[in-house]
This record gives structure tokens, sequence and C-alpha cells, in this order.
């Protein structure tokens, strides 16, 4: 078990029960043969650092909603059972033990594909979520590039040339700000942000 590094490898490993039934045990012996020459054959052969996703898999079956991060990791563990039944496949002829255990991997690869055109690596939701999204995200940079422009004709405007302390636009707690002399902060509305 300590030289798993997959938890669901780690409970059948420390689940294993000696055996009376010598078939059963030979095909046991062949597994784990057929497994250990793979391995010395193919050294750069895994499955990356997958993510045990029983837990979600279960949560989602039950109608909960899940976190795009989970959603993530669920699409690289799909990713990773893709490469392995497809590794394997390529083996069958000389691994055929090792095979029958593979062979009924299920590829899910539409689903990984509607989380990929959903979600980032990272757990962002990406534009291409839905049309809706991506509509409303365009318009906010729409409106955050409108913003940034007034301001910037603002500050380089003779009026705003008076008032303002430095010729540039910055953020704070999200929000564009613009430096304004403290002598001239009762000349112009807005909201003191920092001094």
């Amino acid at each position: 078990a300590g030289y798993t590094s997959f938890p669901a490898s780690q409970a059948l490993a420390l689940n294993l029960l000696p055996l009376s039934d010598y078939e059963k045990i030979q095909l046991l012996f062949k597994q784990s043969y057929e497994a250990r020459q793979i391995l010395a054959m193919e050294h750069d052969f895994h499955i990356d650092a997958i993510e045990d996703i029983r837990e979600p898999v279960g949560l989602a079956a039950r109608g909960k909603v899940l976190e795009p991060t989970v959603l993530a990791g669920m699409a690289k563990a799909l990713s990773s059972i893709r490469y392995l039944h497809s590794s394997l496949n390529k083996l069958a002829v000389d691994f055929p033990t090792i095979w029958d255990i593979a062979k009924n991997i299920t590829e899910l690869r539409s689903l990984e594909k509607s989380i990929d055109n959903c979600i980032s690596v990272d757990g962002e939701i990406l534009d291409s979520a839905s049309v809706h999204l991506s509509s409303l995200r365009q318009q906010i940079r729409n409106k955050r590039h409108t913003m940034l422009t007034n301001l910037e004709s603002f500050i380089h405007s003779p009026g705003g040339q008076k008032i303002v302390q430095e010729q540039i636009v910055t953020e704070r707690e999200g929000r564009y700000v613009i430096p304004v002399k403290i002598e001239s902060k009762h000349e112009i509305k807005g909201i003191v942000h920092d001094v």
C-alpha cells in the first residue's frame, strides 16, 4: 500500500486477504508479473497525479452541483484514464491479463471535452461556458474600457490637470481611481478610496 500513488489503489492493497483458490492466485501472479514487465519496459508509464474523483462523482450522481476546481480535477482524471486505456490497448497482445482489466475502462471523452470547454485547468469558468456568459463578460470589458477611456480623457483635460496629482489611472479594491490633490478634493464628485 505504501508504494501506491492513488487512493483507490491504496485501499485495494490494504484490503488484500490471503487466498486459497489456486486459479485466482495464478491469475493475480500473472497480473503482477505483467504489470512489473510493463513498468520495466515503459519507464515513463504513468497516469500523472490523478485525483480520486469517486466522491465528487457520487455527489454529482445525487444531483449535487460541483465547484469548478473539482470539475477541472475530474477532467484531468478523465484525460489520465483515457491515456491509460489507450496505452494499455497498444500493449494488449503482449499483456493479455492486464488488458482483461483495462478493456473495461470507459472513456468519457465527450464529458472531458465539455468540462474542458467550460472550465480552465485552474478551475476558472471560461467565456466559452455559455453564450450568455460570454456576452456578459464582453459587456463588462466594454464598460471597463469606456470608464478607463473617460478617466484618461479627464486626467489629460485642462480641468483635470489642475486637480489631479499624477496623470495616471490606477485601481483600488477593483475600482478605477485617480490621484487627486488634497487641496482639490472638493472640486470633484466622487468617493475617497485612499489617502
